[in-house]
């Protein structure tokens, strides 16, 4: 279950990416030292904090730069940044709505290779900033992304918070919203989702996120809690059917649980909430219609189906008044079970 998104800053909240290059090729061409934006991007300097891009530019060209060397370079892009985002601070489209809406169901964080001060001032000017429990910038790691420490210490300080529940959030538990490669790789090394945004890097570039979206704009709640849900659970007396259900979930890569009866589908389905449950009409004594109903009170926006060999019009009108979203004849069942199993559990990102 989805339970807190930890949101890198540059690139996905702010769009001060081209920003950020213009000034590593201010402070380092007053070094000597040229900065292409092919290699910016291609090197992945841009998903590094201020220290590790500054670092990589000086071994790059057999260069070397002590720790003085190097904070003395972070200060004056730092004081650059400052006078130039009085100017030019601007939010991606839809980020500051996603961040209030967001919010309004789940703790946010921010875990960021930016400097601090340069978050505060952009979440402050946009009127965003109560919005995050937690904040770890770069002064808070002793290694930048692809390195999880990040993450890992956004977890930490939300687990620490006094609004916190009593039951930890653990990892997995957790959504990043991330725009480089090296974010995604930090994302996964700390055992945590990861939604990529194509601000910064085209899609194919992502491709270890898993899921990729244009924008934030328009993102529905509905689309990142599908990542945290058992995809597929179903109920089936007939263990021959049971086999092909399960098949057809495994040959698309979509894992279906079974439980052993009707019973145990409502106990399941409330534990694990999944994306979509399957439900044969076909033992006998099983009040259906009143275990629809209480699937449904539970799992307000999960897809019933149900299915059975022998349905009538009678049963076939019973399951779908009860909240059933769709019902079919065992035949007719088989025919659309791939499409079935595609549709409701492939998350719609818009």
């Amino acid at each position: 279950m989805l339970k807190a998104i930890i949101f890198d800053f540059n690139g996905v909240i702010a769009d001060d990416e081209p920003l950020h290059l213009e000034l590593f090729q201010k402070v380092l061409g007053e070094e000597g030292l040229p900065l292409s934006e092919q290699d910016y991007y291609a090197k992945n300097y841009l998903g590094m904090d201020d220290r590790g891009c500054f670092g990589a530019v000086f071994k790059a060209h057999g260069r070397t730069a002590t720790e003085g060397d190097i904070q003395r370079l972070i200060v004056r892009k730092a004081e650059y940044y400052k006078q130039a985002i009085q100017s030019r601070m601007i939010l991606f489209p839809g980020a500051a709505d996603f961040v209030k809406q967001a919010a309004a169901r789940y703790p946010l964080a921010i875990a960021s290779g930016a400097l601090r001060h340069e978050i505060v001032m952009i979440l402050e000017h946009a009127g965003i900033k109560p919005y995050f429990k937690v904040m770890v910038s770069a002064e808070d790691v002793r290694q930048g992304k692809p390195s999880p420490e990040g993450f890992m210490k956004a977890l930490e300080r939300l687990n620490a918070h006094p609004s916190r529940s009593t039951q930890p959030i653990l990892a997995s538990e957790c959504l990043v919203i991330e725009d480089s490669p090296f974010g995604i790789a930090a994302a996964r090394s700390a055992g945590m989702k990861c939604l990529a945004i194509t601000n910064s890097y085209p899609a194919e570039r992502l491709g270890e996120a898993h899921q990729i979206v244009k924008t934030l704009e328009g993102l529905r709640l509905e689309a990142l809690e599908a990542f945290f849900r058992l995809p597929v659970l179903a109920y089936c007396p007939d263990l021959l059917f049971t086999s092909k259900i399960s098949d057809t979930g495994r040959h698309l890569g979509i894992k279906v649980e079974v439980a052993n009866s009707i019973t145990q589908l409502e106990e399941r389905a409330s534990a694990v909430q999944p994306a979509l449950v399957l439900i044969d009409l076909g033992s006998n004594g099983v009040d259906y219609p009143t275990s629809i109903r209480r699937l449904r009170d539970a799992l307000p926006d999960t897809a019933l189906i149900a299915y059975g060999s022998h349905v009538d019009k009678q049963l076939r009108e019973e399951a779908r008044t009860a909240g059933c979203n769709e019902v079919y004849v065992r035949s007719e069942f088989v025919k659309v079970l791939p499409d079935l199993l595609r549709r409701y559990t492939t998350p719609s990102s818009q």
